[in-house]
């Protein structure tokens, strides 16, 4: 497959995830129902979970090694805020550039389900990976903006430390990930404006295969106190 035909592939995915994220606004996360002295307890399970269906993929952190360009999709098969009752997620779409052999730099147009309610995320990261012969270890951070409910947006700045363990066609990741969210909250109906800060931390595990010379399939586990999630990646990477 040719690199323009891919890119132009990819663009066709980011104005489809836009036209979704722009039509998907509801009104079913609603904090004006919720006691002003509980907000907090009640954004923090729901901001676990939207934090980790946004957070990179653990696919795209380790194509560190050689110089290329690369992308693709994850979806969401299960989250569940306070290991509770969850449902499925939305599909995110990502792409990264490595200008060289330690460095990955991208964004993602990503999305979470909470509460019958999209949450519309844009983002850019960066990555530097380092080891003996072949980058093991990895330290990524990125700067995300959710916006879709009508009471709340918030910003997460992450940082995520992963290391890899290779035996081709399969790699096994394990990192974890510290979110310092701000939670901007504008309840309109009662005139309740505040600013919540959060910070999570969160574990993934994730195991990826090899299909052919460019693509790669994975499958990815996140656990934390307050949520849990499983979900699926597959990319490709062109040197």
């Amino acid at each position: 497959m040719k690199l323009s035909t891919v890119r132009y592939l990819d663009l066709k995915i980011v104005i489809a995830l836009l036209i979704i994220a722009a039509i998907g606004k509801g009104a079913n996360f609603d904090l004006a129902v919720v006691p002003t002295s509980q907000i907090r307890t009640y954004l923090r399970p729901r901001l676990a979970l939207a934090a980790t269906e946004n957070c990179v993929p653990l696919t795209i952190q380790h194509l560190a090694g050689s110089q290329g360009f690369g992308g693709g999709l994850r979806w969401g098969l299960w989250g569940a805020p306070q290991w509770k009752t969850g449902g499925p997620g939305f599909p995110s779409v990502w792409l990264a550039l490595t200008p060289g052999k330690n460095l990955t730099i991208g964004g993602g147009v990503t999305a979470a389900f909470q509460d019958g309610e999209n949450l519309n995320g844009m983002q850019a990261f960066a990555s530097y990976a380092w080891g003996a012969a072949t980058p093991t270890n990895n330290l990524t951070c990125a700067n995300i903006h959710v916006k879709g409910p009508d009471d709340f947006h918030y910003r997460d700045l992450l940082l995520t430390y992963s290391r890899n363990w290779e035996r081709k066609p399969w790699r096994l990741a394990l990192s974890y990930t510290v979110h310092l969210l701000q939670c901007r909250i504008h309840i309109r109906d009662r005139a309740y404006y505040a600013t919540k800060n959060f910070n999570l931390g969160q574990m993934h595990i994730g195991l990826q295969r090899q299909l052919g010379d460019i693509w790669e399939c994975g499958a990815e586990i996140a656990l934390s106190r307050d949520a849990f999630y499983t979900g699926l990646s597959l990319f490709y990477f062109l040197q």
